[in-house]
């Protein structure tokens, strides 16, 4: 049920077909109750991979109140506060078949939905049906009524008789009669994963979280998929009540890395466009990477071109076009990402309101200054109660920040706040290895006192969806070796058919000592004729970095942030063992939590590959987490 309780605004009879729906029907059924399809609210929507798609429209009239019914229109008679009013309305059949007029073309666009051949080509897999549900007529008034009977026809309608005796019925015998609100009804193969993910993002583009080729179990053997075809991959049942779920004013998330953070925040960006198409909405980040990854998800959906009004910008960019320029660093005493912060809130708290947002979202709000959440506060046209959500991860605090209350800043936080602990990228493999460099290097005590464990708190992964092989440590003799494997590994991972884009190589850093192996690594990708993406080669590369562009991406743990790749190769592991030169603790920490980032932006294979005598080789390979050669 999405929701998962009903309104307490909703009807009556809406709150009983909730509860015959909840109660009744198998967990096959997905059941959205009030949702917003095409710019039109429809009462129900019942999407089963077994059953079809079916709209019931709810309405509570009563049976004198009915002046006049025909097949578009009823006139309804309404008193309120001793005022009799008469309304034209668009009648219930019309008003729930309008609902999926325009959808119905959408879905044929896309080939695993409809037949390839035979008897209906070019039709339908499934069946999609409509009804309507009369919750204060009995049926005995409508028998008496022949007009009335005519527009309000059984079985495509159900009345209030028929709605209590379905509290009784069990799950089959309720899917039998709900089967017979359809035009036409036909069997069918049970749908696909894919298709039912296709389906609900079609019906909601705003809970889309990427598209993807399809493939051979996208679809039954029925149809013949033509060359790129695509599949919508959508939220989980979970995240979408989530995203759906976040109500107006300050909204906080604190989530584990995978945990679809990211993800959420982009649904929620395109549910306030798709409301309201003239608001204002704001995405702001820290990296540069990052916000060009996210624009390009945006802003290049070509089914949704709305999305192109959502501004994307990492912070200091935003701060750019507000301020006309940055303060330049030889001018300012101090720290300059404070400075900067408080020039702008200045100009922004002297804006006029049409030139601030409605909506402004943070993504990976742990690397902002208490500063910059001040700016995001104030640059809201409403700072008190417009619509503001932040994300944030403690376990990925990978910078010096100063800290700071959530009420200091002036973010409401109390009673708006929500964890996420459900991890949906990595395998479980390669999360426990992750982890364990958390716990391991005793990274849960929270080194930086009790308000910035309120502010951005370190949450344990609870568990992870899928299961995989485990994470593979190469301990070699020299930074020479490493890249040797390294180059090994991406050309098995090619062979298994992963493209180029899918893997990336995850760095610390390029200082002198590592120069030399660096250049080694770009040398040999070109000898091998291997195809690469050096993302963090200039703040150029940063600021268009494109998921769909080609090559093996090469990227630091800093930029990576934010980021997911299929497999993820970190050469030169010891790179985050920092112990050696320094024993301040919170430097160590950090560099410990660039590894854990590097490592949780593989979804389904690990390699990290190291050389020397650091402490970390020990700890990695002593752990029960990896295979070691």
């Amino acid at each position: 049920m999405i929701p998962e309780t009903v309104p307490s605004k909703s009807s009556q009879g809406e709150k009983d077909l909730f509860a015959i729906l909840r109660d009744r029907l198998d967990e096959s059924f997905i059941v959205w109750h009030n949702p917003n399809v095409g710019g039109l609210e429809a009462d129900f929507i019942l999407l089963s991979p077994t059953f079809g798609l079916l709209i019931i429209e709810v309405k509570g009239y009563n049976y004198g109140n009915i002046l006049q019914a025909n097949q578009n229109f009823f006139q309804i008679r309404r008193t309120f506060k001793g005022v009799t009013t008469v309304e034209s309305e668009t009648s219930p059949l019309k008003q729930c078949r309008s609902y999926l007029i325009n959808t119905f073309d959408i879905f044929k666009r896309f080939p695993i939905l409809r037949h390839a051949s035979g008897d209906r080509q070019g039709k339908l897999v499934m069946p999609i049906g409509h009804g309507a549900l009369m919750s204060n007529i009995k049926m005995s008034q409508v028998s008496e009524d022949a007009g009335l009977l005519g527009v309000l026809t059984p079985p495509r309608v159900a009345f209030r008789d028929e709605l209590l005796a379905w509290k009784e019925l069990n799950s089959t015998e309720l899917v039998s009669r709900l089967r017979q609100m359809f035009t036409v009804y036909f069997s069918f193969k049970t749908l696909t994963e894919d298709q039912v993910s296709t389906i609900r993002g079609i019906l909601y583009p705003e809970f889309v979280a990427k598209e993807q080729p399809a493939t051979t179990s996208s679809t039954t053997d029925e149809v013949i998929l033509p060359k790129e075809c695509k599949v919508l991959k959508t939220l989980d049942i979970e995240q979408e009540r989530l995203a759906r779920s976040i109500g107006e004013g300050h909204r906080l998330f604190s989530g584990v890395a995978g945990s679809g953070k990211t993800i959420i925040l982009l649904a929620r960006a395109k549910f306030l466009v798709n409301r309201d198409s003239d608001s204002r909405v704001l995405v702001l980040c820290y990296n540069i990477t990052l916000a060009a990854y996210l624009r390009s998800l945006l802003h290049q959906d070509s089914s949704n071109p709305q999305y192109k009004k959502i501004e994307v910008h990492h912070f200091h960019d935003w701060a750019k076009n507000i301020l006309g320029r940055l303060p330049h660093p030889d001018n300012v005493a101090g720290n300059y990402n404070i400075h900067m912060g408080n020039q702008l809130l200045e100009k922004i708290s002297a804006s006029h309101e049409s030139r601030k947002w409605d909506s402004i979202l943070v993504d990976e709000a742990h690397t902002f200054f208490p500063e910059w959440l001040e700016c995001c506060v104030q640059a809201l046209k409403d700072s008190e109660n417009g619509s503001l959500t932040v994300v944030s991860d403690g376990s990925q605090s990978l910078y010096e920040r100063t800290k700071f209350t959530w009420k200091s800043v002036g973010i409401q936080a109390t009673g708006r706040s929500k964890k996420l602990s459900r991890n949906y990228r990595n395998t479980k493999q390669i999360l426990s290895a992750a982890w364990n460099v958390i716990e391991a290097s005793s990274l849960l005590s929270d080194e930086s006192g009790v308000e910035a464990e309120a502010t951005f708190p370190i949450i344990k992964p609870s568990s992870a969806l899928r299961s995989g092989t485990k994470p593979l440590l190469s301990i070699v003799r020299s930074s020479k070796d490493e890249i040797e494997g390294l180059l090994e590994r991406i050309k098995q991972l090619l062979d298994k058919g992963y493209q180029t884009k899918d893997i990336a190589i995850i760095y610390q850093k390029i200082d002198n000592y590592y120069r030399q192996s660096f250049n080694l690594l770009t040398d040999r990708l070109k000898q091998e004729d291997i195809d690469y993406y050096w993302i963090t080669q200039s703040k150029h590369q940063k600021a268009n970095y494109n998921d769909k562009l080609s090559g093996v991406r090469i990227i630091t743990s800093l930029s990576a942030l934010g980021l997911e790749f299929k497999a993820v190769i970190i050469p030169w592991v010891q790179q985050f063992d920092n112990s050696y030169y320094t024993a301040n603790a919170e430097s160590i920490i950090r560099n410990k939590r660039q590894l854990y980032v590097a490592m949780t932006r593989a979804q389904q294979e690990l390699y990290i590959f190291g050389s020397g005598s650091k402490s970390i080789l020990g700890m990695l390979k002593d752990s029960s987490y990896f295979d070691v050669c």
